[in-house]
């Protein structure tokens, strides 16, 4: 996973195969971030809890596609 404030941040992240969390505390807005392709957007890093809560889904959902990947894979 990578959590950046750019566009630029993001798309690193995807090219590398990772998760992308946007942070808006740069001068980029939410919506550029997530056109970005990043796959949650916070208003900031403050605290812990919003960015666990993130990282826990973004896990959860890497899990569901590799899982949904190989049952693709061992039913043609």
């Amino acid at each position: 996973m990578i959590i950046g404030d750019s566009p630029e941040d993001v798309r690193t992240g995807l090219e590398g195969g990772a998760s992308g969390v946007g942070v808006t505390s740069g001068r980029t807005e939410g919506a550029e971030l997530a056109t970005a392709g990043g796959d949650i957007t916070l208003d900031s890093l403050e605290g812990i809890s919003e960015p666990r809560a993130s990282v826990e889904e973004l896990t959860v959902r890497r899990e569901r596609r590799e899982a949904l990947s190989g049952s693709q894979l061992s039913h043609p």
